[in-house]
């Protein structure tokens, strides 16, 4: 089964702008870029010679992750830059000197689908974190998934169904859990509240899980099962048969 959400240009958002609590501590400027800084302050307390440790005043207790700590905004650059808008398909009309590397091998690859760069079943492809980063991984052993030296891979498992005896058809959904009931629970009763500027985000962040559908699970792809052994249904469209108004009676005796 094909997944929408692996391919989506927006995959990797969900970890790729970082920030590290220790950096936005010690660091010089926290870790913030100076123009942020020109008009947004960070509070944190530089040290770490305090005994007992006091972590009340740290960086990571006291500010939002993207004003502190800056280890990289990678997805962020990527999604302000016209890359993660242009087609795969569109490699030949880009300036000449873009027309080469990381790309063209893009290009190239996407190209043995037959659909001139678009996915195998004609989904429109983008050129994505995945379009380098998920390319040429090798399974572990590599004769997994049916590889080997010179073949290609398959980009799937498979697994046999054991249906309940007497089913005849099913539905099979590939599913992606965002968040889990028992991590906002971890969330909600960890926070016993000793930091002011955090002591109510475990509450908070459940009351928005509840009143947000609870994260329910994103379907990726989704496929149907029909026992092979039944007989093929021939039952045709049923038709309304015409009804002309009047009258009617009903006896009841």
């Amino acid at each position: 089964m094909e997944s929408n959400f692996h391919r989506s240009v927006d995959f990797c958002g969900t970890c790729h702008d970082v920030s590290n609590p220790g950096v936005g501590n010690l660091a010089h400027n926290f870790g913030a870029q100076a123009p942020f800084l020109a008009t947004e302050q960070v509070i944190a307390d530089g040290s770490i010679t305090e005994d007992p440790k006091d972590y009340t005043n740290k960086a990571a207790f006291n500010n939002q992750p993207y004003r502190y700590g800056i280890v990289e905004r990678t997805f962020s650059e990527y999604k302000a830059g016209l890359i993660s808008q242009t087609l795969v398909s569109d490699y030949p009309d880009l300036p000449a000197d873009l027309q080469g590397g990381a790309l063209k091998a893009d290009y190239t690859a996407a190209l043995t689908a037959g659909t001139n760069g678009d996915y195998e079943d004609g989904t429109p492809r983008f050129f994505s974190c995945q379009t380098c980063h998920l390319r040429n991984a090798l399974p572990v052993p590599d004769t997994q998934y049916n590889g080997g030296p010179g073949q290609t891979y398959d980009y799937f498992d498979t697994f046999a169904l054991q249906p309940p005896l007497g089913a005849a058809t099913a539905t099979i959904d590939l599913l992606y859990q965002p968040t889990s009931y028992e991590y906002q629970l971890f969330l909600l009763k960890a926070n016993r509240g000793a930091n002011p500027f955090l002591a109510e985000e475990g509450a908070n962040m459940f009351e928005a899980w509840l009143n947000t559908g609870m994260a329910f699970p994103y379907v990726m792809a989704s496929a149907t099962w029909r026992d092979p052994g039944l007989p093929a249904c021939t039952a045709g469209i049923p038709e309304l048969a015409p009804a002309a108004p009047g009258d009617a009676q009903i006896d009841l005796t």
